[in-house]
């Protein structure tokens, strides 16, 4: 009978306390370090690309929708690169180097997303601008992940860095949200 009563309410909390232990899936883990959050929002961004790229069935509006979206995600992409990562980066390896070179390629790309978030889909050359970008966000891509290993290297706190990143967005998306296109605008 001491047997039965001890496996009785095993059996019966163990599958509810098993589903309350499973970790919730998330696109960037809350531990997430400041590399693997870089990472993950490069493939958001690659993603959003893509729909747009490959959109041909969208109306025009949502098309506009899509691309709003894509300038202002990388609008706050480049911000937390410039505002964190780059600095850190630069103060931690003693050299500017590739991170100068990311922050180049930001300042080039900002008035192309400048232009395109004023444009609407049939507008003269806006399917060349759309490819531009395209190219732009596949080439920075690539450039800022041979960044990576050296940034990983040089000691940093990539976790500490992260949180930072993370908490900055937090405040920039509700920024957007509340500010709308004075957020738009300012970037």
């Amino acid at each position: 009978m001491k047997a039965q009563t001890t496996t009785t309410p095993f059996v019966s909390r163990h599958p509810a306390s098993r589903a309350r232990r499973r970790p919730v899936r998330r696109s960037q883990p809350r531990e997430a370090d400041a590399i693997a959050f870089l990472v993950a929002e490069h493939q958001v961004i690659t993603d959003l690309y893509a729909r747009v790229a490959n959109g041909r069935h969208e109306t025009p509006a949502r098309t506009h929708e899509l691309v709003s979206e894509l300038c202002n995600t990388l609008r706050i992409h480049m911000m937390l690169e410039e505002e964190i990562f780059y600095p850190a980066v630069r103060r931690a390896m003693g050299f500017a180097g590739r991170a100068d070179e990311s922050h180049a390629q930001h300042k080039a790309a900002k008035p192309l997303l400048a232009q395109l978030a004023t444009m609407r889909p049939g507008d003269a050359h806006y399917d060349a601008m759309l490819r531009q970008l395209g190219e732009y966000v596949r080439l920075h891509h690539e450039q800022e992940e041979d960044l990576f290993p050296l940034a990983r290297a040089s000691g940093l706190n990539m976790r500490a860095i992260g949180a930072e990143m993370r908490a900055r967005k937090r405040t920039l998306l509700s920024a957007t949200i509340v500010l709308g296109e004075v957020l738009t605008t300012a970037l």
